[in-house]
């Protein structure tokens, strides 16, 4: 299996993995091969690109974090109190408590697992998908912090629910394809207390959620907002939530932004690391995020070109590369850039969409 960008899809690739459009059904399916008709289709849609079945790679393959059928029922889930929070007069635990606890279970499940955007990104609507990914990735997160299994709990019902107060502003301006004005910036930097107000409305008790939620736009530099804090007076959930809305955010396309590849984003985390972040989570958070997702096709410094078949907690720039020479009569080879000592001084310089 491998990654292939939008762009570059072909007729005749066989899509390895399920896609689904906003109302969450299945857009594209495992198994159908591509058509002129489909890739237009999928070129209209913010998805950077899709994982295809072929022989070369047919031993790389992808172990998924979160099972697709929970996915699946989490962005349900999510879709349900993001669209109806007009109305809605339900407390927000329930359903979405057991989901969360779920969602737990199978992360706790795989403790070396090295996180990979490509994977997670299952579904065609910003909003859904970034609630769904800065749970997943403030849970991974909190367990390499090692918060007690409650405090993991409430951190991912926080990184759930961090965005829920921009349901109250004019979407026009939530999704200005273009510089805000100063005007329209101060309205969009009052969503975190608009999200903690309504959580309060639906009866939210735990302090740490509401905190967490209120706090995510806060910087390690004190530069933040809404109230300036810095360094430890910000709170674990705060600091950890304003990380991975960041990583997600910048790993999207989205009208205004074209996404960063997964290893321009650790890039520009660790170069914010002291500033916007905090330093110690900052690398707890790069030893768990694959910088070249599984599947995704490399340069190496020594001119080969191959696809990457694993990565390592803790050596997120080093990963195990199927090599595909030039020639076809060659046959394919792994190089281990983590434990080959002949690929010591070999680094990836550049991803091949």
């Amino acid at each position: 299996m491998r990654f292939i960008a939008a762009k570059n899809l072909k007729p005749g690739m066989l899509v390895g993995k399920n896609f689904y459009n906003n109302s969450m059904c299945i857009m594209l399916r495992k198994g159908v091969l591509l058509n002129s008709s489909l890739i237009k289709t999928i070129n209209r849609v913010n998805i950077a690109g899709l994982y295809i079945d072929d022989e070369l790679t047919s031993d790389i393959v992808l172990k998924p974090l979160i099972d697709d059928d929970l996915k699946l029922e989490f962005a349900t889930e999510v879709r349900s109190i993001f669209s109806s929070v007009q109305t809605v007069v339900k407390p927000v635990t329930g359903h979405m408590d057991n989901i969360v606890k779920s969602i737990i279970d199978q992360i706790s499940s795989k403790p070396n697992y090295m996180v990979n955007m490509h994977e997670l990104k299952l579904f065609d609507n910003y909003t859904f998908q970034h609630s769904i990914n800065v749970c997943i990735l403030s849970t991974v997160l909190g367990h390499a912090q090692k918060l007690s299994d409650n405090q993991i709990n409430n951190l991912a019902l926080a990184a759930v629910y961090h965005d829920i107060g921009k349901m109250f502003i004019d979407q026009r301006i939530i999704n200005k394809p273009g510089p805000l004005t100063d005007e329209e910036r101060a309205i969009v930097k009052k969503h975190p207390l608009l999200g903690i107000e309504y959580l309060r409305k639906l009866d939210m008790k735990r302090s740490d959620v509401l905190e967490g939620v209120f706090r995510h736009h806060e910087r390690f530099d004190g530069m933040g907002y809404p109230s300036g804090l810095a360094g430890e007076n910000i709170g674990i959930f705060g600091k950890i939530i304003a990380l991975t809305d960041v990583f997600d955010a910048i790993t999207s396309n989205r009208a205004y932004l074209t996404a960063l590849l997964p290893s321009e984003a650790v890039e520009y985390i660790m170069a914010n690391a002291g500033q916007h972040f905090d330093p110690e989570l900052t690398q707890l958070f790069v030893n768990n995020i694959s910088a070249y997702p599984i599947g995704v096709t490399v340069r190496l410094s020594n001119g080969l070109v191959g696809v990457v078949a694993e990565n390592y907690t803790g050596y997120t720039m080093r990963p195990l590369v199927k090599i595909l020479p030039g020639d076809p009569k060659e046959r394919p080879y792994f190089i281990n850039l983590r434990g080959d000592p002949a690929a010591k001084s070999v680094t990836i310089v550049g991803v091949i969409s």
